[in-house]
């Protein structure tokens, strides 16, 4: 029990550090770890007031927190000082968890569906166009005062239910969410330097909020409409990729090392989900 606790902080401080990479999708992330259905079952029985889940939940929250105070400005700074690099390695690691998602969309063909049809290629289509539409948003389109008062904790509150939904479904990056919003930087600095609670409190409120009723949705298209669902999770993976992709290497040196980075994240996430899928 315990070795599994640890496994979960582990996996939480990977998906907290590379929550606030741009492109890189917290959902996408831990479905590449293979516990995405286990936090969003694990959150839903606790909103029933079951605690089966409580500690699984607590230790990658836990591991989350540590990985955004401990790695995001390590990361940060790699993409800084080595932009395509570090991003292939990121998107190699997303790709990496493709190949068991794929896999679960194709078990759960319903009836004597084919694993595979054009039902298929349409949600995954739909995936893609739902987040690439969402990519078309201009930045800084609800930039707000701060500092007015009760309005700016409401204001903040909303923002967070919005980013909620980046949070939990897949290929959806909440950086990129927080940059729609236009409170990235904020986030950033009242988080990782100042851990300003005036203005973390409102935010983590409707994060709360908008992760409740997220989840429980999410989790009954999949009880209701799996194949469906989990197609359209590739879709969003797939646009993801799309929308993290820095462009082509620079030099010589960059096109030797970001295909070494691409196949060690791909090969890190497989190898870790083919292991998650023989233990269960």
């Amino acid at each position: 029990m315990n070795e599994n606790l640890i496994s979960y902080v582990i996996k939480g401080i990977i998906i907290g550090g590379s929550m606030l990479m741009p492109g890189v999708s917290g959902g996408t992330m831990a479905i590449t770890l293979g516990i995405y259905d286990e936090l969003i079952e694990g959150v839903n029985t606790l909103m029933a007031r079951k605690t089966t889940k409580l500690l699984m939940l607590i230790a990658t929250a836990v591991g989350g927190i540590l990985g955004l105070l401990l790695l995001a400005n390590p990361l940060l700074k790699l993409i800084e000082l080595f932009p395509n690099p570090t991003m292939f390695f990121f998107i190699g690691a997303v790709v990496g968890g493709m190949p068991i998602m794929i896999k679960k969309s194709n078990q759960v063909a319903e009836g004597k569906k084919k694993a595979f049809g054009v039902d298929v290629v349409l949600y995954i289509a739909s995936g893609f166009i739902l987040v690439y539409l969402l990519s078309m948003i201009p930045e800084g389109t609800f930039i707000f005062d701060e500092n007015a008062g009760v309005l700016s904790w409401i204001i903040l509150i909303i923002a967070g239910i919005v980013a909620a939904v980046a949070l939990v479904l897949p290929g959806i990056s909440v950086s990129y969410m927080f940059l729609v919003l236009g409170i990235y930087e904020d986030v950033l600095l009242a988080s990782l330097k100042s851990f300003d609670l005036g203005y973390l409190i409102p935010l983590g409120l409707g994060l709360l909020l908008g992760v409740a009723l997220t989840t429980k949705s999410l989790e009954t298209c999949m009880n209701k409409f799996p194949r469906a669902t989990y197609n359209i999770i590739v879709g969003f993976i797939i646009a993801s990729v799309i929308e993290a992709f820095p462009g082509l290497p620079e030099n010589i040196l960059e096109w030797v090392i970001c295909p070494v980075l691409f196949i060690a994240g791909f090969g890190i996430i497989y190898a870790l989900t083919l292991k998650e899928e023989k233990a269960v």
